[in-house]
């Protein structure tokens, strides 16, 4: 009777007629799967897109994120803005230290996005990997930049848009 929740060790010798190759190596990769442990990004909002009034708040702020999420060491992401005039340009200012230093990085307009009154941009954050470790958050706003030399800022209702920095322990499939 086995008391136990682990499976019992079967001698090789006694499933050597069996010709199971490799027969130990097979059980113990099925039943103990190496683990590994990442540093991962976790996001801290909702996407805006999926909120009512969505279009309406764009038009008031004239600059909305969209969605962003995070894949590795990259936060990819869409903008939605009211569209003034010609020429524009969407920036996305980010920190790793709680705005101790900062990067822009600028996001490409989506050809043939516009609809009458709104633009869309996309942007890609490249985080250095060194600075996705776990307790530290990542943060970022939005700055739209208008033909008329105007700005107009998304920064989440001043709480800026935030990934928090977590460890997890996954599967190792690399073994």
């Amino acid at each position: 009777m086995i008391t136990s929740d682990e499976l019992p060790s079967i001698p090789i010798a006694a499933s050597k007629d069996l010709q199971i190759s490799n027969h130990e190596d097979s059980c113990t990769l099925s039943n103990h799967k190496q683990m590994k442990t990442i540093n991962y990004m976790e996001s801290q909002f909702e996407n805006p897109i999926h909120a009512y009034g969505f279009n309406d708040r764009v038009t008031q702020q004239k600059v909305l994120l969209e969605q962003a999420n995070a894949i590795d060491n990259r936060i990819y992401g869409t903008v939605k803005l009211y569209s003034i005039g010609l020429h524009k340009q969407v920036k996305i200012r980010l920190t790793t230290d709680n705005w101790i230093s900062s990067k822009e990085f600028y996001a490409t307009y989506i050809p043939d996005s516009y609809d009458d009154s709104y633009d869309r941009f996309s942007f890609i954050l490249e985080i250095d990997r060194d600075r996705i470790c776990a307790g530290n958050n990542i943060q970022f706003c939005i700055c739209y930049e208008s033909s008329n030399g105007l700005e107009y800022w998304d920064n989440n209702n001043e709480e800026n848009y935030r990934f928090n920095c977590l460890l997890r322990t996954i599967p190792d499939d690399s073994i």
